[in-house]
């Protein structure tokens, strides 16, 4: 007595195929919730953190709107001297920092020889750091 699958070579017949099984893409209809509502008498109960923070983005008052700032001479000289000196501070970091990199970078080039000489098998005692 033969298989169904001998009998199915022999006769040269494909798997049978049930539509049913065959994997089709999921359809789904997308969800719309409605927006979350909390009670203002629990929102004042809530600690900070838990407490809403997507309150509507303000938008620019118009040009017209707006204040115009007039400083007076002396104002003026205190907000220039001030801003003078934050660029003298930035000045001062940026140099500190290149600085302190170009030393960094020094002393990871000895390391890198130490460790070079050490794998070859020469100990350099004079070269630490």
């Amino acid at each position: 007595m033969k298989t169904t699958a001998e009998l199915r070579r022999e006769h040269n017949l494909p798997i049978p195929v049930n539509k049913d099984s065959l994997y089709k893409p999921i359809e789904r209809k997308r969800r719309k919730f409605n927006p979350l509502v909390i009670s203002k008498s629990l929102q004042t109960a809530l600690p900070f953190v838990s407490k809403f923070k997507n309150t509507p983005r303000r938008r620019r008052p118009p040009i017209e709107n707006r204040r115009t700032v007039v400083m007076e001479p002396r104002e003026r000289r205190v907000h220039t001297s001030v801003q003078q000196l934050g660029l003298i501070s930035s000045d001062k970091r940026k140099k500190r920092r290149a600085k302190d990199d170009k030393k960094r970078r020094e002393i990871d080039r000895r390391r890198k020889k130490i460790r070079r000489n050490a794998e070859d098998g020469i100990a350099l005692i004079d070269m630490i750091l």
